[in-house]
């Protein structure tokens, strides 16, 4: 299976596998620095070289902490504050969906808000796969119409260019459609 991740940032990441003991945190690891190569130095470690090193000494340390084959694999990206009003965690896109569907749902209540139709709220997985999650959803709802809960790229970093975000590029790319 592939995953939508580049390469490059993957090495000395934090991540929590998932057994059925709880949750183990581990640090992605490759080749020691000290024993690099001079190729190694000049390349982008891949995902199939890298290892997941939890702190066991053993395959049996592995297994009383409960790693097993198929245990899922997150990021590990407690929510942080950067400096005044900025934050950051993992999946902010997913997360800012679900606050909006829950904002919704809450004023609706609040004002006494009953549409004449059915409404469904989804949140949904696996996005950069393919679209999976949504494509279940859009099968088992069939819903009449349906409004995505997405946010924009960022541009406000050093060498971030206002003309990538979203809202820019459907401007600028507007005008080369025929």
């Amino acid at each position: 299976m592939s995953i939508n991740w580049f390469d490059q940032p993957l090495v000395d990441q934090r991540w929590q596998i998932m057994t059925a003991k709880g949750p183990v945190t581990a640090v992605s690891g490759f080749i020691d620095k000290h024993a690099h190569t001079a190729e190694d130095n000049a390349r982008v470690v891949p995902s199939n070289e890298l290892f997941l090193d939890v702190g066991a000494r053993n395959n049996e340390d592995a297994q009383a902490m409960g790693i097993a084959p198929g245990n899922f694999v997150a990021p590990w990206s407690p929510f942080t504050r950067l400096g005044t009003n900025r934050f950051a965690a993992k999946a902010w896109d997913d997360r800012v969906g679900c606050i909006l569907m829950l904002e919704a749902l809450r004023r609706m209540r609040e004002r006494g808000i009953k549409p004449p139709n059915s409404l469904y709220f989804v949140g949904s997985v696996q996005e950069e796969l393919g679209m999976r999650g949504a494509q279940n959803a859009v099968e088992a709802v069939k819903p009449d119409v349906g409004i995505a809960l997405e946010v924009g790229i960022a541009t406000d970093y050093p060498l971030g260019r206002k003309e990538f975000s979203q809202e820019e590029f459907r401007r600028w790319s507007s005008h080369l459609c025929v």
